[in-house]
């Protein structure tokens, strides 16, 4: 198993929640990767740390109200459908983007710059001085 994969059972094997077939995996890559292993003791130390906070005392009528608005609020996570829409659509934007800045550049390089500097410098220069009335 890939540490992504593992990384991503980490929580739930350090919680005692993950599956037997789970659990062997894990255990079978940390014994062979040190950097897994490392992200092992930082879940720990990261538990052993919220474990010494003190609890505080929330004011009254705070979880009922926190209750109602997740009811009220359900937030639908997103499907695959969503993703690959959203996600097409904004690559979609980016390339259309890419292609115009791509576009504009070159027809930039077409404009004669040179000469119409050249043609700048052939017209008359006037310099005006101060001068009081």
């Amino acid at each position: 198993m890939r540490c992504q994969q593992v990384q991503k059972y980490l929580s739930a094997y350090f919680d005692g929640m993950s599956s037997p077939g789970e659990t062997k995996y894990v255990e079978s890559h940390l014994q062979s990767c040190a950097s897994c292993r490392r992200e092992l003791e930082k879940i720990n130390q990261a538990v052993q740390v919220l474990g010494q906070l003190e609890e505080m005392e929330v004011p009254a009528g705070f979880l009922e109200e926190l209750h109602i608005r997740l009811i009220r609020d359900k937030v639908e996570p997103w499907s695959a459908s969503d993703y690959e829409r959203y996600g097409r659509r904004g690559w979609t934007v980016a390339l259309v983007s890419i292609i115009a800045l791509g576009l504009g550049i070159w027809v930039a390089t077409l404009i004669p710059y040179q000469d119409v500097v050249a043609n700048i410098n052939k017209l008359p220069q006037v310099i005006v001085q101060n001068h009081k009335r």
